[in-house]
């Protein structure tokens, strides 16, 4: 491969990647109003009964940001980071499986609502309670492998100077972000604006 269409396969990455996040935000947006974990099985259930097509729209818009624009960014942005590294590229390799495991388990973790939002009708409370707590758990795991990935990333970055050094700075205060317990990350907004159960 030449140079030329090196370059151009990098761009391609960059644009992927820009795409991903915009798209990403349609589900954020459509779920804004989405009951929290500390709701009631009663509310939850509700809610997925009046909302889930709505919600069901912004996953599928989701999946198509990680299946077609997420993974080539991903490929593209951990080449160049193995190429600035040089062998054994060992971070750059971190960096690639934190970003796949961080879309794996999240989009496993959407099957939890799935199965909520495709039972609302005739499930239970606790149930959709269940539902939403199996996917609580995974989009907090998924922002553990979020850390990995822009952790490594960042490493690479302030090593090697391929980046701006402030961009793999900031990467180090993300990635503490993202790897504090317990925390969901940027994926689902689960913890914030919390009600008592009732």
């Amino acid at each position: 491969m030449t140079l030329r269409s090196l370059e151009k396969w990098q761009r391609v990455g960059g644009v992927a990647g820009i795409a991903s996040v915009v798209l990403s935000l349609v589900p954020l947006v459509l779920g804004a109003d989405e009951p929290r974990f500390t709701d009631s099985g009663k509310d939850i259930m509700a809610w997925y009964v009046h909302n889930g097509d709505r919600w069901l729209a912004g996953i599928f818009v989701l999946g198509i940001a990680y299946a077609f624009f997420f993974l080539p960014f991903l490929s593209a942005l951990t080449g160049v980071l193995a190429d600035a590294e040089g062998q054994p590229a060992m971070w750059s390799r971190v960096a690639a499986w934190g970003g796949l495991l961080f879309a794996a388990v999240a989009v496993a973790g959407l099957g939890g609502e799935g199965i909520v939002s495709f039972l609302a009708k005739d499930a239970g409370v606790d149930v959709a309670r269940a539902g939403v707590a199996f996917a609580l758990f995974l989009y907090s795991l998924a922002g553990l492998f979020a850390a990995v990935f822009v952790l490594a990333a960042s490493l690479v970055i302030l090593q090697t100077a391929i980046f701006w050094s402030w961009l793999g700075r900031y990467g180090l205060v993300v990635a503490a972000h993202l790897g504090r317990p317990g925390e969901p990350g940027w994926f689902r907004p689960y913890r914030r604006n919390q009600r008592r159960p009732r």
